[in-house]
């Protein structure tokens, strides 16, 4: 499948890249909802014009659609023809026989000619399946059946922990248009005043170009962060397998800041328990031990029909017809089948050891996830409690020093310019904690959405 790279919220800009945002999928997680599966979306639409999803519809959608997923079902049947081609017992061989037996010493004595004598037969040949290596070899098949479809899920839950991370980034970059739209708004009016101040010879024209300057930046970072938005919608439509032509809006939905984190222990026990990768190698770990017990079988005497039976027929014999049935008998002295016997021992202690490591690193994520979406969640209350009332108060100075017409240009400008920072660290934060969210959910193993918010 596609490659994964790690999801980065920085201070002061959001992540835009839907590459980016596949970084969750190297990450599995715990529920915080109850599992309840996305729902259905309908069939695939037409190239052109607009459609506006949920996050949850675009989810089932993408799910539906994603051509690599797509692709990647193909394994599974796949895998169901290798288990019809483990069970496959061998056809017997049907032998047909013309013989020439050579010349008669007695002489025609009409032809002065040596007489021939000629004979067929008919002979039926077959290989039995050896007891222990059958049942072994289905064992095997239908164990990697199982790898596959543990697998698939994991692959699903990658796209969907991709598409949920694209979602979140159009609605981070939405928060910042309307952001950087209102501090266009309030440069203008200022701008406004100004003209008129610099009208009257109350402001000089270094005042009035230093706002022209202000406006022009706040509407290039305006113009910048909707071509990022729409490129990142571009690119979460093509994950989800959008037909190309078709543009897509998404409906934001609330999404809850403060819902309690389940206790480590649970999480845990939860993941372990969840996780399609260590189902994987459970079966993978099934298919290496039916492998070793088919290889060892082979190391016993097992037998071959040559002939079950064979029967050939002399017209011109005293005896002309024979029945015999025979054998072959493998004598497994010179070769026991130890090079593969040692070749899948330790193909089996290789996935022991794998599996062991997988556990590990299970264990490891959910830590490191509970504990970047625990400080977030705390870094994100302490940020609101001091910016939402420090921006409130701005905006109540901002009119009414533009309403009297009392300007302080410079510093207008000047704190301009950090509360917008502000805004748009609030904004990083609410991204950067909704993406921990997202990651404990991958790593815990239970790749459902959260519950939204009531509004």
């Amino acid at each position: 499948m596609a490659s994964v790279a790690r999801t980065a919220v920085r201070t002061g800009r959001v992540t835009t890249s839907i590459a980016v945002a596949l970084a969750l999928l190297s990450h599995a997680a715990v529920a915080l909802a109850d599992p309840s599966p996305p729902p259905a979306i309908d069939a695939p639409m037409t190239p052109g014009g607009l459609r506006t999803f949920t996050e949850d519809e675009l989810v089932a959608y993408a799910l539906a659609q994603n051509p690599t997923l797509k692709a990647a079902q193909r394994e599974r049947a796949v895998a169901k023809a290798g288990e019809r081609v483990a069970t496959t017992i061998e056809n017997p061989v049907l032998r047909l026989e013309w013989l020439h037996a050579g010349g008669d010493p007695r002489v025609n004595r009409n032809t002065n000619a040596v007489q021939d004598r000629a004979g067929f037969g008919l002979g039926l040949g077959w290989n039995p399946p050896r007891p222990g290596e059958y049942p072994a070899r289905r064992e095997a098949a239908e164990a990697h059946t199982r790898e596959v479809e543990a697998e698939l899920i994991e692959q699903a839950w990658n796209l969907e922990a991709s598409v949920r991370a694209g979602c979140a980034t159009v609605e981070a970059l939405s928060e910042e248009v309307l952001l950087a739209d209102r501090a266009t708004e309030t440069r203008k009016a200022i701008q406004a005043v100004l003209k008129d101040r610099v009208a009257h010879g109350v402001s000089t024209q270094l005042d009035l170009g230093l706002a022209n300057l202000s406006v022009a930046r706040a509407e290039q970072d305006h113009g910048a962060l909707a071509i990022r938005r729409e490129t990142t919608l571009l690119e979460l439509a093509a994950l989800a397998g959008i037909p190309t032509g078709t543009r897509i809006e998404l409906t934001p939905l609330a999404h809850p800041d403060a819902d309690p984190i389940p206790d480590l222990a649970r999480l845990e026990a939860e993941a372990l328990a969840r996780r399609p990768l260590l189902t994987a190698d459970s079966a993978r770990s099934a298919n290496r031990e039916a492998t070793l017990r088919a290889e060892r079988a082979r190391r016993w005497p097992w037998i071959s029909l040559n002939a079950f039976p064979r029967y050939r027929m002399y017209a011109d014999s005293a005896v002309p017809n024979d029945l015999y049935f025979g054998l072959d008998v493998t004598l497994p002295i010179l070769n026991q089948n130890g090079g593969k016997i040692a070749a899948a021992e330790a193909d089996r202690d290789l996935q022991t050891d794998l599996h062991a490591a997988h556990v590990a690193l299970i264990v490891a994520e959910v830590r490191a996830a509970r504990a970047e979406a625990v400080g977030w969640r705390d870094l994100l209350a302490r940020t609101r409690l001091v910016i939402e009332p420090a921006i409130a108060d701005y905006r109540a100075l901002v009119k009414l020093a533009i309403d009297g017409r009392q300007l302080d240009y410079l510093a207008l400008l000047t704190s301009g310019e950090t509360v917008l920072r502000s805004e748009r660290d609030l904004v990083n934060a609410k991204l950067a904690y909704r993406t921990a969210r997202l990651r404990l959910i991958r790593a815990s193993g239970a790749m459902t959405r959260p519950k939204p918010a009531n509004p």
